[in-house]
């Protein structure tokens, strides 16, 4: 591989935004030195008063906007992207290769390559449901946590962290449904000439990680993967993540 990306640019999964990454992007800026720029999706975050687009194209073209100033500044970037966010990088590093010099993808899926079932597991659905019904931000916080990650020692706290961004910046069902829309839709580019390296959480019981092998083996891709980690492997274990990325260089 060229010279290592010395920048990175954060992408989050559905309906999740900067706040949600925990330690991450600190330890990433202190173990690397890298600078590390997190945007939030469309219709998230800091962008929650505006709609989401229901394409991943029209998702990653949002955002390539936003960054397209703060690339042409900050010199090279790789792009860390999680579930849908791996779709967007994905399409992105397609139809625009020379944006990045490297993209890794997190526990993502595509709907030509995982059957739905696998893109999001069945026994998840019923806890989904009573989430979504739950009006509590802390209560559904703490039940979507034991879904997605699987040895925090701190979920109380994270929930109740996690429950005031809620508070603060509530996700709209329109752009929940958008984003659900756009995921579903989603099939793998034909090509993507942007180096690609697939990490995947062995215990993912979100997702099921054969979704990230196919994508690997679609782009013959490597795949890094973490023996116990749930599918916010970020959340789970940032020093494994932050370490493997140091190998990329």
């Amino acid at each position: 591989m060229s010279e290592p990306a010395r920048n990175w640019l954060l992408l989050r999964g559905l309906s999740r935004e900067q706040r949600h990454w925990g330690e991450l992007p600190e330890r990433l800026r202190q173990t690397l030195g890298s600078k590390v720029v997190c945007l939030d999706l469309p219709g998230v975050g800091t962008e929650v008063s505006r709609p989401s687009p229901s394409k991943i194209e029209g998702i990653s073209d949002d955002l390539r906007l936003r960054f397209s100033d703060l690339r042409a500044t900050e010199g090279g970037f790789g792009i860390f992207a999680v579930s849908l966010g791996g779709m967007i990088a994905l399409d992105w590093v397609h139809r625009y290769p020379s944006d990045f010099e490297i993209a890794v993808i997190v526990n993502s899926s595509a709907g030509n390559l995982s059957r739905p079932q696998d893109r999001l597991r069945l026994q998840n659905l019923g806890p989904l449901m009573a989430m979504m019904r739950e009006p509590d931000p802390m209560r559904r916080e703490s039940r979507l946590l034991k879904l997605i990650t699987n040895h925090r020692g701190d979920e109380q706290d994270l929930a109740r962290a996690f429950g005031e961004v809620s508070r603060s910046a509530p996700v709209s069902f329109s752009v929940m449904r958008a984003q659900v829309v756009a995921a579903m839709r989603f099939q793998t580019p034909e090509r993507v000439e942007t180096p690609l390296e697939f990490f995947v959480s062995a215990h993912d019981r979100f997702v099921d990680p054969s979704c990230t092998y196919r994508l690997a083996e679609r782009y013959r891709s490597p795949v890094r993967v973490h023996p116990s980690a749930g599918h916010e492997l970020p959340l789970d274990d940032p020093d494994w993540v932050v370490e493997e990325i140091r190998k990329l260089s």
